[in-house]
């Protein structure tokens, strides 16, 4: 590479095309442009990968919000709510690209009613990275399962479930059964 810095003119640098694409890296990911294999870099308070955080699937909520009442009360958790995507915060640090256009597919504008994702009291979405994602960048407002913890406790509530699942950022769920 040619290029023109004072006393370098003409010359090659070792190690300015490693640094510069590098650079360009990493500036795509603090814009939260998406970088290898479609995966996007959040700013998160936490930055948990989503390997790290649990996986709580939809016909298993019911269950869950039925172990936290008989452990803390009626009052743990808040149902029916819609709250707009741009007022949560993300507790993972990554967002899979893939998965945000199988839900764009399937919503068409709309988030689906029956499908809330799970936040803390604190406003941080625990469970449904990839629907907030969506919605936020739509504008929209999410259904969503309140938690009235806070978000680390609402993650070790959900681990001691024993109802979540762990998924890599490379797992893309597909459409099923009409719900994503």
């Amino acid at each position: 590479m040619n290029i023109a810095f004072s006393g370098y003119v003409g010359k090659d640098i070792d190690g300015f095309d490693k640094t510069w694409n590098r650079f360009k890296e990493n500036t795509r990911e603090a814009f939260g442009q998406p970088r290898k294999n479609n995966i996007v870099r959040l700013e998160s308070d936490f930055g948990f990968k989503k390997s790290e955080l649990p996986q709580l699937r939809t016909n298993d909520k019911p269950m869950f919000v039925k172990s936290l009442i008989s452990k803390y009360g009626a009052n743990v958790v808040t149902e029916g709510l819609k709250v707009k995507a741009s007022q949560l915060k993300p507790i993972q640090n990554e967002i899979n690209l893939e998965q945000v256009e199988v839900i764009s597919n399937v919503s068409k504008g709309k988030m689906n009613p029956n499908k809330p994702i799970t936040i803390s009291q604190d406003g941080y979405v625990i469970d449904g990275h990839h629907r907030w994602y969506y919605a936020k960048q739509n504008d929209l407002k999410l259904s969503v399962l309140q938690i009235n913890l806070n978000a680390m406790q609402v993650i070790d509530e959900i681990w001691q479930s024993g109802l979540a699942k762990k998924e890599d950022i490379s797992s893309v769920r597909k459409q099923n059964g009409g719900k994503i």
